[in-house]
């Protein structure tokens, strides 16, 4: 849904969610392989997000600009 400063999307079935906890620094030249985990949902499957927790998802719908 269109708003005049927001744009609603809804979320998709994957997300990549962060243990940033296992580590304390991050080298962006030799990045740690277990520092996000991948995770593909079933439509009725639920995901929580917990308080602190850092979670990227993907869009069910496919957003251009002009």
């Amino acid at each position: 849904m269109l708003q005049p400063a927001s744009v609603d999307l809804k979320l998709g079935s994957s997300f990549r969610v962060f243990h940033n906890h296992r580590i304390q620094t991050i080298d962006i030249a030799a990045p740690p392989r277990d520092l996000t985990e991948h995770v593909t949902l079933t439509a009725s499957e639920p995901f929580v997000i917990h308080p602190g927790e850092f979670v990227l998802g993907s869009t069910a719908e496919r957003v251009t600009l002009p």
